[in-house]
């Protein structure tokens, strides 16, 4: 081989290198701080006008692969002007063998100063124009409302891919959860996984695991629309309601 073409060759093998080499993403978390992503993406969330949540809430007994309840819910929020719907199915183990398991519906729709509620055991719709109500539906909405990243702790991204970011870490206690569970203890603590648009800064995705004294909850957000959901439309049932 010619001396100077053989020259080239190595040449253009290392200019290739090199281009190959600066062309390679970092390393999982390398550029990226996952707290500070963290709490970019709780505060772009709160600030959203519009998004929609698939939520489900799974409780296991001692025996953790016996799943006692499931609670699902398709949440649509509205900031302005103001529009909620949360449609929620239960279904529930029962502890008497003989007996069939539970199952309940609960629907919540709010607009234009009304809240809407159904419920299957009634099988009836009631509907609440006060102001109190309204205020106290509207203050709870927004789930991200009450997030706070200062409860989130060890934060670390453990995958990158795309414009997306694996996050992970533990909680300092569950006092996140209270605009989607005034109920849920906010004193337990449990590991956290998110998915988070580096370039948006959406949360795409949530998930909770937080042992119990009789088990452990998982729950899990699948969280779309942003700031294009869909209208909230009140079912003609309920605008029949007194």
């Amino acid at each position: 081989m010619n001396l100077w073409k053989s020259k080239g060759l190595i040449c253009l093998l290392i200019l290739t290198g090199v281009l190959l080499l600066s062309c390679s993403g970092p390393a999982p978390g390398k550029d990226l701080d996952g707290a500070a992503l963290l709490k970019e993406s709780i505060e772009t969330m709160a600030q959203l006008n519009s998004y929609g949540v698939n939520a489900s809430v799974e409780t296991y007994g001692e025996d953790s692969d016996r799943r006692l309840a499931l609670l699902q819910a398709t949440i649509t929020y509205h900031r302005s002007p103001f529009a909620y719907s949360n449609l929620q199915e239960l279904s529930a183990v029962s502890e008497d063998a003989t007996q069939p398991d539970t199952q309940f519906t609960f629907y919540l729709f709010a607009k234009e100063n009304n809240v809407y509620l159904f419920n299957s055991l009634t099988g009836l719709w009631n509907r609440d124009d006060s102001e109190a109500v309204n205020q106290n539906v509207a203050s709870l909405a927004n789930i991200f409302g009450s997030f706070d990243s200062e409860e989130f702790q060890d934060v670390k991204i453990t995958k990158e891919q795309d414009d997306k970011a694996t996050l992970e870490g533990k909680t300092s206690g569950s006092a996140f959860l209270y605009n989607l569970m005034q109920s849920f203890d906010s004193g337990l603590t449990g590991t956290f996984t998110a998915v988070i648009n580096t370039q948006t800064k959406h949360m795409e995705s949530f998930t909770y695991i937080c042992p119990t004294d009789t088990g452990r909850e998982e729950i899990d957000l699948m969280i779309k629309d942003f700031n294009q959901a869909a209208e909230v439309v009140i079912p003609s049932s309920a605008l029949e309601a007194e």
